[in-house]
């Protein structure tokens, strides 16, 4: 419990440097989603672009994005739980149903990635900010209406207000 607590706490002072939670709270959650997928997208985006550098080969590239997420998926969790969507359920049920709402968008990066790359002979870079568009807007919806939604007669106190 103690190193999560280090962790989160970390994640905090981190964010609100750059967001101080208490005014960003009360602004529209759409807007919530979009500057903390903004800070993620920047923190995978460069992860990705540091792993891509070291493959070798295209389908090392999409292997590349896979470890990403990887990397990246705990801290966008913490920071869209905490700031775009509180939820009453448990930390690690909210973890598990997070990872599963990224199944799709993650089963469609790799291959349209690796089509991306080969077939259109595109730069890895480009075509993954291409696809980060699609995947904001599937992201999204997968948050709101299935990973942070409240169980059945329980409300979150953003849900109330």
């Amino acid at each position: 419990m103690g190193l999560m607590w280090d962790v989160k706490f970390l994640a905090c002072q981190l964010v609100g440097v750059v967001i101080p939670s208490t005014r960003f709270r009360r602004l529209p959650q759409q807007f919530r989603f979009l500057a903390i997928g903004g800070v993620n997208t920047v923190f995978g985006y460069l992860v990705f672009g540091l792993l891509a550098m070291t493959a070798r080969s295209d389908s090392a590239v999409v292997l590349m994005a896979y470890l990403a997420h990887v990397l990246v998926s705990p801290l966008a969790f913490f920071l869209y739980r905490s700031l775009v969507f509180p939820s009453t359920r448990r930390f690690t049920s909210a973890f598990i149903r997070f990872q599963a709402g990224y199944a799709l968008p993650l089963a469609l990066n790799g291959p349209l990635l690796y089509f991306g790359i080969t077939v259109l002979d595109g730069d890895p870079l480009v075509v993954q900010a291409l696809l980060t568009i699609m995947l904001a807007i599937m992201t999204f919806v997968a948050n709101r209406y299935f990973v942070f939604s409240s169980p059945r007669g329980l409300k979150s106190e953003i849900e109330k207000a």
